[in-house]
């Protein structure tokens, strides 16, 4: 049990070590070295811990990753599988403040993930993202039009595609323009949203 809790405490130490030099170098860049001297360890016994380079950043970024799941895990959800999506801002503004407090509390991991993850496991992270939003839209179409046969779901798979593509490098512009306030990112947010709902019922015949 004392060697466990004892593992948990040396991994946490590694993280923030290995965060702190991942933002400040990017992954290409990182230095384990760098890494085990502010954990107070030797590079050798970082590689306990972790298997590799690669490794450490994955997990340094698991909270990050968990984050977004949970955002993508919701889209489809029963709650979401109403006409209301199209009426009701309460549904929109819910996703708005899911997007900015992801930004608002992961604005240097996103950085790091978005930019700068070159030779890393997470390099195409962005890509796979736009390919699993992708799929989840083309099955919410699906389960809309179960429950509500009435709706038009003759749209392309490629259109899917592009849409998703749009809202991750909205958040990758959000994080570049670090400037931007909460409210400039909650304004444009909100614009794009309404701008998308009012093509979404136009598009299913709403």
């Amino acid at each position: 049990m004392t060697k466990k809790c004892s593992m948990t405490a040396g991994e946490q130490t590694i993280i923030a070590s290995a965060k702190e030099e991942f933002i400040k170098k990017g992954f290409k860049d990182a230095s384990m070295r760098v890494i085990a001297k502010q954990a107070g360890m030797t590079v050798g016994n970082v590689y306990n811990y972790f298997q590799s380079k690669d490794d450490l950043f994955c997990r340094t970024m698991q909270p990050l990753i968990k984050a977004i799941d949970a955002i993508f895990a919701e889209h489809n959800s029963e709650h979401n599988l109403s006409l209301d999506v199209f009426f009701d801002y309460s549904y929109q503004s819910h996703t708005m403040n899911a997007i900015l407090e992801l930004t608002d509390n992961f604005a240097s991991e996103l950085k790091l993930l978005w930019f700068c993850a070159d030779g890393s496991s997470l390099a195409g992270y962005k890509d796979a993202l736009v390919t699993q939003q992708t799929a989840i839209g083309i099955e919410y179409l699906r389960l809309m039009h179960d429950k509500y046969p009435q709706l038009s779901i003759d749209i392309s798979p490629f259109f899917l595609h592009l849409t998703s593509t749009f809202w991750i490098t909205l958040i990758g512009e959000m994080i570049r323009n670090s400037h931007l306030t909460r409210e400039e990112k909650q304004q444009a947010i909100g614009e794009y949203i309404r701008y998308g709902v009012a093509g979404w019922k136009t598009l299913m015949h709403v």
